[in-house]
């Protein structure tokens, strides 16, 4: 019996080694698949883990993006693009052009809209190579505009690289 528990030991180490440090190395040697995004004005590759939605229907474009590890979301939506230019009032993809009532926040990262509904519920606009992208995010984060303005430029930024 003692010959045969140590015959088993190493073999047992052996084989929880390689169930622990298989998905590792696997992890560690793979890159996660991307999905390219042509939109107006540019091209991203995005991870398909944070893409929500990408829909090009009748010469109209929503992108919607969660970039893992954030507290917002990136929208483009050249729909709410044009309402914007007919009204000229600052359409917010996902807030501002939904139903409920609505007021306007002046904040480092510009004019935020923040609507009454639970969540996803404020958002501002911002500019990437001549895309006009919507940040969305809780209304908890309203003090953080500009952490958020700067991060998701950045996110961009690493989506065109």
């Amino acid at each position: 019996m003692k010959k045969m528990r140590r015959n088993l030991l190493p073999n047992l180490a052996a084989a929880i080694c390689a169930v622990l440090v298989s998905p590792l190395a696997i992890l560690g040697c793979s890159k996660m698949p991307n999905r390219e995004i042509s939109v107006p004005g540019a091209t991203y590759r995005v991870p398909d883990s944070d893409v929500e939605a990408v829909i090009k229907d009748q010469g109209q474009t929503l992108v919607r993006i969660h970039p893992a590890g954030t507290h917002f979301k990136l929208i483009l939506n050249t729909r709410s693009d044009r309402r914007q230019k007919e009204t000229g009032k600052l359409v917010i993809s996902g807030v501002s052009n939904r139903f409920g009532n609505f007021e306007s926040v002046d904040t480092p990262a510009g004019e935020v809209i923040c609507s009454d509904v639970p969540h996803w519920n404020c958002g501002f606009e911002i500019f990437d190579q001549n895309s006009r992208w919507s940040v969305v995010f809780d209304r908890d984060y309203i003090h953080h505009t500009d952490e958020l303005k700067a991060k998701a430029l950045s996110i961009l930024e690493s989506y065109r690289g």
